[in-house]
């Protein structure tokens, strides 16, 4: 019986988890910021179908399926606007890359190398799992390379989530990381 309420408390996180990265994507939806509501709502897609998958409430799994179809909709809108307006002016994009678990060859610098120069001043990540010690250390090794690769960089900023069970040690991994940068 304790292996069920574990399951159901690992699904609930992940539903929050799925929720907050969808919140988001109908916030910058109501922005105007097409491109980055796009990257949530697919982020954020991907978790609540994981979430339908794990779900064995049949009655949830149907209203979460059609709140799955009403966000795709939408997202498919708004992936066609950006497409139109990205064909009358060329901006910066932002791209989505999914990289299959146990993968390799795709390290930070072959990821965003290309993206790191002097133009770069502040760098922005939304990353909803930044919490574990090793996520946070992955999170470091990007800063450090990307400290190394912008000379004129004033700033990175980083949005995730709190992990309720862990706050005050992610909060000390953060405190200890930002210290640590403004060294370099």
């Amino acid at each position: 019986m304790a292996g069920a309420s574990s399951d159901d408390g690992h699904v609930a996180g992940m539903e929050a988890c799925a929720i907050e990265v969808l919140t988001r994507a109908v916030d910058l939806d109501r922005q105007r910021r097409f491109t980055d509501a796009t990257v949530c709502y697919q982020e954020g897609l991907q978790l609540l179908m994981n979430v339908i998958k794990a779900t064995t409430n049949e009655a949830k799994k149907v209203v979460l399926r059609e709140k799955a179809l009403q966000y795709m909709d939408r997202a498919e809108k708004i992936k066609e606007q950006v497409q139109q307006q990205q064909a009358v002016v060329q901006q910066p994009q932002h791209e989505h890359l999914k990289i299959e678990n146990n993968s390799s060859g795709f390290g930070y610098e072959k990821v965003f190398g290309r993206f790191l120069d002097d133009d770069v001043t502040t760098v922005n990540v939304d990353d909803a799992y930044v919490r574990a010690q090793h996520q946070i250390y992955n999170f470091l090794r990007f800063c450090e390379l990307v400290v190394k690769s912008c000379p004129n960089l004033k700033l990175i900023k980083l949005r995730t989530t709190t992990d309720i069970a862990t706050s005050k040690q992610q909060q000390e991994c953060f405190t200890e990381l930002g210290g640590s940068l403004k060294k370099a």
